[in-house]
């Protein structure tokens, strides 16, 4: 059995694939670690409930290996007098004020928010401006992949059940917080603290500024998009207007980025990118927190960023078609 230095409750945010993957990974590892999740009303007939507790079943599937675990969980609405220490946000970048809102009366003063977003910081700075600046916010980062799988024969029997599935192990990074890593790296999240979490983020948003909004424009794969005429001019403008914003100039330059975004396009070459998903599935995109939020910073800062506001319009542009035929 793990040790931890870590004890302080957790609620996690969100039951999508990231925020479960992580839920049932700490309770696998550490079967009575004070952890619960908080979900939206539509999970309610999912509940099991024995006695006064209430929890989800979650499944697992890593390794070629499926693991069982109860992770205790509750709806929002229900859990007005359960009060929050530590809320890791583990929603859409679309949907994280609001969910950081519907829980506002159950943070205290000191009550931190652990950002596990895409599009950290742009959520950072929503949240921020709805809670007036009041909580400390720590940003946790991950390359571990994973998806909600219901199309499994066993599940569709089970329909209380969440399977999970790691589709590509990668690592945590967590910002200045040792203890918090070292229970994510002993729950097998591959964890580490760091105090580069916002350089990361830098050249996360990079990789996800160009990759999410192309290839949900050409509707292919991350690696189709490499010798599109789309990519080969916009990608250039796209870094180069990043590298101008961030704070790290001298890290981020416009090559380094080229450099790292081809890299992945490369490890993930069969992959669907999140925007284009959503874009299949006629869901509101992240664009907003991405090259939306390089447009903004542009305008705050007097700095152009045609490139990046070519392609938030082009996602727009779809996302109002897709619209325009759910009214149609």
């Amino acid at each position: 059995m793990h040790n931890t230095t870590f004890k302080a409750p957790i609620h996690i945010l969100g039951g999508g694939s990231i925020g479960l993957l992580f839920a049932a990974s700490i309770r696998i590892a550490f079967p009575c670690y004070p952890l619960r999740v908080l979900l939206q009303e539509h999970h309610k007939p999912k509940l099991l409930k024995v006695g006064s507790e209430t929890s989800i079943e979650v499944c697992l599937f890593r390794d070629a290996k499926s693991k069982f675990v109860r992770v205790p969980a509750d709806i929002i609405s229900d859990s007005s007098d359960d009060k929050i220490r530590n809320l890791l946000l583990a929603t859409k970048a679309t949907d994280a004020s609001a969910a950081v809102a519907s829980v506002k009366t159950n943070l205290e003063i000191d009550s931190r928010i652990i950002i596990l977003c895409n599009g950290s910081l742009a959520v950072r700075d929503e949240i921020r401006n709805k809670l007036c600046n009041r909580h400390p916010i720590t940003f946790v980062s991950t390359t571990h992949g994973a998806f909600r799988d219901s199309s499994t024969s066993f599940v569709a029997s089970n329909s209380n059940l969440y399977q999970v599935t790691l589709a590509g192990v990668g690592n945590t990074l967590v910002e200045n917080d040792e203890p918090l890593a070292q229970l994510f790296d002993q729950s097998d999240l591959h964890a580490q603290s760091t105090s580069d979490i916002e350089l990361v983020l830098w050249r996360k948003l990079a990789v996800n500024c160009v990759i999410n909004p192309i290839t949900a424009i050409l509707g292919c794969k991350n690696g189709h998009i490499i010798h599109d005429p789309l990519y080969l001019r916009l990608m250039p403008q796209v870094l180069q207007e990043l590298s101008q914003l961030t704070p790290f100039k001298e890290k981020l330059s416009p090559d380094t980025l080229q450099t790292f975004v081809e890299q992945v396009i490369c490890a993930t070459k069969d992959n669907k990118s999140s925007m284009l998903q959503d874009v299949q599935h006629q869901q509101r995109t992240e664009v907003d927190y991405l090259n939306g939020f390089i447009v903004k910073k542009g305008e705050e800062s007097g700095v152009p960023t045609p490139a990046n506001r070519e392609l938030y319009d082009l996602i727009r542009n779809l996302e109002d078609s897709s619209q325009s035929k759910d009214d149609g």
